[in-house]
């Protein structure tokens, strides 16, 4: 988030107006990737729950009419992981919110502070957790909801459809 370059022209003793510069358009860039972050973030949640839920929900009413408790445990599965991919989804964006805040106070550390080193960020790694372990509930519960479907199709293929 802060690069190295930064952290140099910002270290100068005696902080001109360049230097000023550099730390005004950091600042504001990191302001304004907080809001288009959380605008993203709600705009993902919303198609992501209603995408995986509604497809789910049509195809057991319409398709998998002969579904056995069996098949049903598999549409059951895909819906614990999209729960799942949500609400580490939903996690993430704070995380991510509270990760501009915090990249907005290191910058006005290093500038107030002359740091010769960054400051952590804590909030990157749990954002990348939260990210990881959505990304692959997610695809886990396409496995799970492909799974349920193909067991449904060869069924209602076999009862006559």
């Amino acid at each position: 988030m802060v690069s190295y370059t930064m952290v140099m022209k910002m270290n100068n003793k005696t902080k001109d107006d360049s230097t000023y510069e550099v730390y005004l358009n950091e600042r504001n860039r990191n302001i304004e990737s907080k809001a288009k972050h959380a605008e993203m973030n709600d705009k993902a949640i919303l198609t992501l729950a209603a995408g995986a839920f509604g497809l789910s929900l049509t195809f057991v009413d319409k398709i998998a009419i002969y579904s056995t408790i069996h098949n049903l445990y598999w549409l059951g599965f895909a819906w614990i992981m999209f729960a799942l991919s949500m609400l580490s989804t939903l996690i993430s964006f704070q995380y991510g919110t509270k990760g501009f805040e915090r990249q907005i106070e290191i910058l006005d550390e290093i500038y107030k502070d002359d740091l010769k080193e960054i400051p952590p960020n804590k909030y990157v790694n749990k954002v990348q957790w939260c990210n990881g372990i959505s990304i692959w509930s997610f695809i886990l519960g396409v496995v799970f909801l492909i799974i349920f479907s193909l067991l449904n199709i060869k069924g209602g293929l076999s009862n006559g459809r």
